[in-house]
C-alpha cells in the first residue's frame, strides 16, 4: 500500500525544469504586470486600476504555478536505488531482524 502511495506522489512531483518554468513565469508575469499597472495607473491617475492589474497578475500567476499540473512534470527524476551498504538500508535490515525475534 505504501509503495502505491509513493508512486502516486512521484507521478505528480514537479521536476526541476518545471520548477524553473514556474519561477521564471512568476517573475516575468508579476514584474511586467507591475510595470504596466504602474504606468497605466500613473497615466490615468488611478490607484485602483494599478492595484487591480497587479493583483490580477498575482492571482493568474498562482493559478498557473501552484497546482501540480501535468506539464510541470514532463521530465521525471530517475532516482537511484539505495545500495545495500547505505546506512538506511542497514538500519531497516536490523529492524526486520528484531521484528522476527
Amino acid at each position: 500500500e505504501r509503495g502505491r502511495e509513493r508512486e502516486r506522489e512521484e507521478e505528480h512531483m514537479v521536476d526541476f525544469q518545471g520548477q524553473k518554468f514556474v519561477e521564471t513565469f512568476a517573475l516575468v508575469a508579476i514584474s511586467s504586470a507591475s510595470f504596466v499597472g504602474f504606468a497605466l495607473g500613473y497615466a490615468l491617475q488611478d490607484y485602483r486600476c494599478m492595484r487591480d492589474i497587479i493583483f490580477a497578475s498575482i492571482l493568474a500567476s498562482c493559478v498557473v504555478t501552484l497546482p501540480n499540473w501535468p506539464f510541470l512534470s514532463r521530465h521525471p527524476i530517475e532516482w537511484r536505488e539505495i545500495d545495500d551498504e547505505h546506512p538506511s538500508r542497514q538500519q531497516s535490515a536490523e529492524e526486520e531482524e528484531e521484528e522476527e525475534e
